[in-house]
């Protein structure tokens, strides 16, 4: 016989791992390191007896919770009554509602709920769970972590008998009705920012041990792994995996970064046979958690004991040298000098690392030291916003003269300011090089592109800077290769005013990031100007995601809104344009996210300027058409247009000869359309005859293409005997079907609320 709680599960994500629950809690011994499938929690949960409980009494399962970690890579936003929407805006800056359809729980208490999403791994280092209160509102528990876990399904106590008394899922957010959709990016970075100051491990033990102590344990963590716990399958028992991560976690820890050797960790143990880097995730966020740990020193005596042989390292030493606070700020201050000149030089790497290691001593963690050196750049190189004057701010009003900085002069019409940074991004061969190129010869020969229809005058143009980093070693054969495909006239002209800085395997040179060395070699470039003697007026940069990689910045959770001031600092400094290529994130060209569509922090589209977004569409006669959105043009109204690469540059293509032409398209189409009387008023669908006559299709065919935009795509639904939109479909067909998009948009808005 099935389960409830099976049947309740049924269609629940395949990660999702549960303990057995009593109400609220878990009653397993040690449940949190107890990972089961459905079936297990329920078997394990049933006259359950706890052998530490003197009176032996059975104890069975209320209901099931699954575990909230990376173990099932799923976190949740407890929403706790009246007013936790207003407290969830005031520190996310945005309502619950712009959070995507995911799978949610309720107990009908009121105002009520958990939305369960699924994290992106690359902030399972740096979330945490925490309780964010607001003055008059009910709570939000940001629901993530080691021992921590949710109830899906069960009874709720109801103890103010207000609610239904067991836990089951908001209509039309059950895992039969929506997927586990991925928590933003937006919410992400909020969630890090949140949490970043309240990370820190209560470490009462610090005082035992000196920075020069933990500096020295820190540079002999990687040799010993290397070197003396070598096969790591030696060490695969639970327990002697988890001492090594308990050492290594501490030594981290107590010099203020407690991810510090999580990678020597999570290196070492792929060379398990029972290796699960989600597990080691997991198991690293409860280490931190005692006033005894596990230290260094015991990670040098396993070490010790088990290589007799060939064992021939200096026991840990302790420095009892104590410096005095200015002697502190002394050292940080002349330590952070010499790695700025180090950086700048692109000098040695492990004089490098070492003076991150003594500035990690003083619990100056990675994106800290970043920002700083940046910082510092900035202010060497006179960018404006680095360091203000010592005096009144001016007082200025309307009538007030602007400086050529504020003055806002657009280059090239529609397109790029002068002076100003911009953004273009898109999908994977959506054109964007293309598009740049396109750009950077027009800005060169004065043409006009695209929709605009006079060009650039000849005192404005001038030479431009290709920083190409995507590619690597190919990057430059790649531009070659674009440039050639735009077979443009004035070729020779165009390429007297184009300088490309990247990878040169011949020179060995690497490929170009935004560090301290990177930028002073860009500032030079743009101080000097073309060798023809043309002033830089645009440098592409490309692409913003791999040039941010290089100089070892997290495009998500990095300083990188720092990053996007400096670039616009300098682009006004030199007058110049800088314009980055970025991608869109997974699933942004269908999911009409616009402007948002940018993968990684939101300062990336939030700061610039300029902001243009392409979208590719297959067309079976003109092949590929772009879509150029114009999302944030400052001063002007957004617009779009779309074209095609054509024998000379790109010619613009027809709204309704812009459409889609595939299958999918045309039943999305007659669905819409067939679904409208002649009045104009919106029926409940449209029957499959009425769809295979309009699109010229046999109804068998026809019928089992709705079966799969149904079932395995959720574009359609069905109620006997029509077919009809659901809204994924609707977005879905205003994107590919351009002619009837303000149409389609009216109707989802209409349906449900917003597009």
């Amino acid at each position: 016989m099935v389960h409830k709680f099976e049947t309740a599960l049924a269609s629940a994500p395949d990660s999702w791992k549960y303990t057995p629950v009593l109400f609220k809690g878990g009653f397993l011994k040690a449940w949190d390191d107890q990972f089961f499938t459905i079936e297990e929690a329920i078997e394990k949960g049933t006259n359950y007896i706890n052998p530490d409980k003197p009176d032996n009494s059975p104890i069975t399962l209320t209901g099931l919770g699954v575990h909230l970690n990376p173990i099932t890579e799923t976190c949740g936003f407890d929403f706790d009554g009246v007013g936790s929407n207003r407290n969830f805006e005031h520190h996310f800056g945005r309502s619950p509602k712009d959070l995507p359809p995911t799978i949610t729980t309720t107990s009908g208490r009121p105002a009520r709920c958990q939305m369960l999403f699924r994290v992106p791994k690359h902030y399972w280092k740096f979330i945490k769970g925490k309780t964010i209160e607001l003055e008059g509102c009910s709570k939000v528990e940001l629901r993530w972590g080691h021992g921590i876990q949710s109830v899906v399904t069960g009874r709720h106590p109801n103890q103010k008998k207000d609610g239904q008394g067991f836990y089951s899922f908001v209509p039309g957010r059950s895992p039969k009705d929506v997927e586990l959709a991925e928590l933003p990016e937006w919410a992400c970075e909020q969630w890090v920012e949140i949490t970043r100051n309240s990370n820190k491990r209560n470490r009462p033990y610090l005082k035992k041990e000196t920075r020069e102590e933990l500096e020295r344990d820190s540079e002999r963590i990687k040799p010993f792994l290397e070197k003396y716990y070598q096969p790591a399958t030696k060490y695969q028992d639970y327990d002697d995996w988890l001492h090594v991560g308990m050492s290594l976690h501490h030594v981290g820890n107590a010099q203020g970064d407690e991810f510090k050797h999580f990678d020597d960790w999570l290196n070492w143990s792929e060379g398990m046979t029972n290796f699960d880097e989600n597990e080691c995730y997991d198991k690293w966020d409860s280490f931190g958690k005692s006033d005894n740990p596990r230290k260094f020193g015991s990670f040098y005596e396993v070490a010790k004991e088990n290589n007799p042989d060939i064992f021939e390292e200096e026991p840990p030493k302790v420095d009892k040298k104590q410096l005095s606070r200015e002697e502190k700020i002394k050292l940080i201050e002349d330590t952070m000098n010499e790695l700025y000149q180090l950086e700048v030089e692109g000098a040695d790497w492990n004089k490098v690392q070492y003076l991150k290691s003594v500035l990690g001593g003083y619990h100056i963690n990675k994106n800290e030291i970043q920002k700083r050196l940046l910082m510092m750049f900035a202010d060497k190189n006179g960018l404006s916003f680095a360091t203000p004057k010592e005096s009144k701010r001016r007082h200025r009003t309307f009538s007030s003269s602007i400086t050529k900085q504020e003055a806002m002069e657009v280059l090239q019409p529609g397109f790029t300011i002068e002076g100003k940074d911009c953004l273009l991004m898109g999908e994977s061969g959506a054109g964007k090089t293309l598009a740049a190129l396109g750009l950077s010869y027009a800005l060169a020969t004065g043409c006009p592109i695209l929709d605009d229809l006079y060009g650039i005058p000849e005192p404005r143009q001038g030479a431009t800077v290709w920083v190409g980093s995507d590619g690597g070693d190919g990057a430059f054969g790649m531009v070659k290769k674009y440039a050639e495909m735009l077979n443009v006239p004035q070729l020779d002209y165009w390429d007297d005013n184009f300088t490309f800085i990247g990878a040169d395997a011949e020179q060995e040179k690497p490929s170009w990031g935004f560090t301290l060395n990177g930028l002073t070699e860009i500032v030079e470039t743009l101080e000097a100007g073309h060798p023809n003697g043309q002033p830089y007026k645009l440098l592409v940069a490309d692409s913003l995601k791999k040039i941010l990689e290089i100089a070892d910045i997290d495009f998500g959770i990095g300083p990188v809104g720092l990053v996007m001031q400096i670039a616009q600092a300098i682009a006004s400094k030199y007058n110049c344009v800088w314009l980055w290529l970025h991608h869109t994130k997974p699933g942004a060209a269908k999911g009409g996210f616009g402007i948002a569509s940018s993968g990684g922090n939101s300062n990336i589209y939030q700061i610039p300027y300029a902001v243009h977004r392409l979208v590719k569409h297959e067309h079976k006669e003109l092949g590929q058409i772009t879509e150029w959105n114009v999302e944030k043009f400052r001063g002007e109204k957004s617009r779009k247009f779309r074209y095609v690469l054509s024998d000379y540059l790109f010619d613009l293509v027809e709204d309704n000869v812009a459409d889609a032409d595939d299958k999918t398209t045309q039943i999305l189409k007659a669905i819409f359309t067939e679904s409208i009387t002649p009045e104009g008023l919106k029926t409940d669908g449209t029957t499959p005859e009425i769809i295979a006559n309009s699109i010229n299709m046999k109804e068998k065919t026809l019928r089992n293409r709705l079966g799969i935009l149904k079932n395995d795509l959720k574009l359609v639904g069905y109620s006997r005997p029509c077919y009809y939109l659901t809204k994924q479909g609707a977005k879905q067909l205003s994107v590919d079907c351009v002619s009837i998009r303000a149409e389609v948009e009216d109707y989802i808005k209409s349906e449900w609320g917003r597009v």
